[in-house]
C-alpha cells in the first residue's frame, strides 16, 4: 500500500504547519496537446513510499521531478537520488517544467474509514468526517476505532487466504497437467460470487504477508495461521521442486552446475522494493542449495541490493545470452523487460508464475 500521508498538511512531530503555497501553476493546461518530439520531464507529486519508488524508477530513464509540500520528507530521500537527474522541489513552479504527470492512484476514489473518540473528545467524529469528506469522494463512519483497525487486518487477511487457496489449486493442478492460469481464467467468467486471483511464488511487501501476526497474537485463527506458514515457505518449495527436476533432467554433467535466470526479484511488479518479496527468496533458496548457478534479471533492482546474487546486465536481456540458461523463472512481469524474448528460446525450459 502507498503513504498516503504526503496527502496532509500536517509535519511528523505534530506541530501544526503554515498554510502551504498556491499549488496551481500556468503550465500547459490538461487537454493541451502533448509534445512528442520535447525531452520528456516526469513530475511525481508526493514523495511518499509509493512517489519515491516511482521517481527512483523515471529518473533512470527521464529527467524527473519529486514534488512535495513536506520540505523534511525531501530532505529524506535526497541523498537516495546523488547523481541522478532528479529535483526534488516544494515549489509549484517547477512543475510547469513537467511533460508528464503519472497518476498512479486515485486515492481520492478509494472509500476512507474513519472513527472518533466522541466518548473522550465529544465531536471528534463529525470533525475527522468533515476533514475527509473535503478530499476524499467516500467516508464510512463506524463506531470505533478497534472496529476501523479490525476492518482494514480482516479485508487484507482475507487475501492472504485466498493467494493461498489459488495456489493450492495450481499444486493439485500440476501432476494432472492442467494450466493452473487457464482454470482461473475460465473461473472469472463467472459474473457473481467469486474474485479472481492467479498463482505465484509468494506474497510480498508490507502489508499482506505482516497483517496475520496481528490477528494471530492474541486471537486463534487457525485457517489464517496455515494459510500464512504455507505462503511463507512457498519460495522454498518452488526453489526445491527446481533443483529437484534439474537433478533428474541431468543436462549438465557431476561437475557443471545448471544456470538458472530468476526474473523479477521486486516484491511486486513495479516495485524495486525487496520487503518480504518471494522472488527474492526464491532466488536466495535456489543459490543456498549450491545445485545451480543462479543470476537474477531485474530493471528495477541495483546488484548493490543483493550482492549475493548476479544481476543479470540490462544489456545482456537478448535472445543470445538467455540462450545460455537451462532454465528462467518469471515471477513478476517487470516493466523494463520484453518477455517477449523468452518465446522459443532452444533448449531453455521457461517457467511462467505470473
Amino acid at each position: 500500500m502507498g503513504n498516503l500521508n504526503n496527502q496532509f498538511i500536517e509535519s511528523h512531530d505534530g506541530k501544526q504547519q503554515p498554510t502551504p503555497p498556491e499549488t496551481t501553476f500556468s503550465g500547459p493546461s490538461p487537454s493541451s496537446p502533448i509534445d512528442t518530439t520535447a525531452e520528456a520531464v516526469v513530475a511525481v507529486l508526493g514523495v511518499g513510499y509509493v512517489g519515491t519508488h516511482l521517481v527512483d524508477v523515471f529518473s533512470r530513464r527521464f529527467h524527473t521531478i519529486g514534488f512535495d509540500l513536506s520540505a523534511k520528507r525531501l530532505r529524506e530521500v535526497e541523498s537516495l537520488f546523488d547523481g541522478r537527474r532528479v529535483c526534488l522541489t516544494s515549489e509549484p513552479a517547477e512543475l510547469e517544467r513537467a511533460t508528464r504527470r503519472p497518476r498512479p492512484l486515485r486515492s481520492q476514489a478509494i472509500p476512507k474509514l474513519i472513527s472518533g473518540l466522541d466518548d473522550i473528545t465529544p465531536g471528534s467524529l463529525s470533525s475527522i468526517y468533515s476533514l475527509y469528506a473535503s478530499v476524499f469522494d467516500r467516508v464510512v463512519p463506524v463506531s470505533r476505532p478497534e472496529v476501523a483497525e479490525m476492518t482494514k487486518l480482516y479485508e487484507n487477511c482475507q487475501r492472504m487466504m485466498c493467494i493461498a487457496y489459488v495456489n493450492e489449486m495450481a499444486d493439485a493442478c500440476l501432476p494432472h497437467r492442467i494450466d493452473p492460469f487457464e482454470v482461473c481464467r475460465a473461473a472469472a467468467t463467472k459474473p457473481f460470487g467469486y474474485m479472481p486471483y492467479l498463482p505465484g511464488v509468494g506474497v510480498g511487501g508490507h502489508c499482506i504477508p505482516v497483517n496475520p501476526h496481528y490477528l494471530l497474537s492474541n486471537s486463534a485463527f487457525p485457517l489464517l495461521a496455515a494459510a500464512s506458514e504455507a505462503m511463507a515457505r512457498r519460495p522454498s518449495v518452488i526453489a526445491d521442486r527446481i533443483v529437484e527436476r534439474i537433478e533428474r533432467g541431468g543436462k549438465r554433467s557431476s561437475c557443471e552446475r545448471a544456470k538458472v535466470l530468476v526474473v523479477g526479484v521486486g516484491f511486486k511488479a513495479g516495485q524495486s522494493t525487496l520487503s518480504n518479496s518471494p522472488g527474492l527468496s526464491l532466488a536466495r533458496r535456489l543459490s543456498e542449495s549450491n545445485m545451480v548457478q543462479v543470476c537474477f534479471a531485474d530493471p528495477l533492482v541495483r546488484q548493490g541490493e543483493v550482492p549475493s546474487i548476479a544481476r543479470l546486465a540490462d544489456g545482456d536481456w537478448n535472445r543470445e545470452t538467455l540462450s545460455g540458461f537451462d532454465l528462467v523463472v518469471v515471477t513478476i512481469r517487470q516493466p523494463g523487460l520484453d518477455l517477449t524474448l523468452l518465446d522459443g528460446l532452444d533448449g531453455v525450459d521457461v517457467e511462467w508464475w505470473c
